[in-house]
């Protein structure tokens, strides 16, 4: 009987320590920002939104790859990032 008794204290403190470390702050993704095109910042980009908004979710600017049509005019302007 004594035998097994240290193989199950053995097990409950390694499962006390997963326990504790899957509670850690850093495993939770919606208190934590990570920045770039994850699905949880892709999930919070909504159409309308200004450059600036979303540079704000996405963490960077990106870089321009093409225009079209001009910017501030009553027509249609469209940019696109990478």
């Amino acid at each position: 009987m004594y035998k097994h008794l240290g193989s199950l204290i053995i097990l409950c403190v390694l499962l006390l320590s997963l326990a504790a470390c899957s509670n850690s702050p850093e495993t939770k993704t919606e208190e934590t920002f990570k920045p770039g095109i994850t699905l949880a910042n892709y999930a919070k980009l909504k159409e309308g939104m200004s450059y600036q908004e979303v540079v704000d979710i996405l963490g960077s600017k990106g870089e321009l790859s093409w225009e079209l049509g001009t910017k501030n005019s009553k027509g249609s302007y469209q940019a696109h990032y990478i």
